[in-house]
């Protein structure tokens, strides 16, 4: 896959990791997302449906295997944290290459 796009959004307590792949004629998105609140904290790769309408998930990493990585005083943070979401996101980046063959 060829990575196309990535975007890293911090506010207050919420990091968010998104990159944009190519992967033949396809589109994958994998979000990671580290909530302040473990529930609302997410990782998922998507492709996007051939019409540009919806987005279809492909693969989920539970919270539950990287939430509390994240975790630290704020000066080390937010390094820390975008470190552990782009590991994430690399793992999730592979799953949806193999998934889509």
């Amino acid at each position: 896959m060829q990575l196309i796009d990535e975007t890293i959004e911090n506010k207050d307590s919420r990091t968010t990791l998104t990159r944009v792949y190519h992967h033949g004629v396809e589109i994958v998105r994998v979000q990671v997302e580290r909530d302040g609140y473990k529930p609302q904290s997410y990782a998922r790769a998507a492709v996007l449906a051939r019409d540009r309408s919806a987005w279809t998930v492909l693969a989920v990493t539970p919270a539950d295997g990287w939430y509390a990585d994240c975790q630290g005083p704020v000066e080390v943070r937010l390094p820390k944290r975008v470190t552990r979401l782009a590991a994430v996101a690399d793992e999730l980046a592979k799953r949806a290459e193999l998934i889509l063959g």
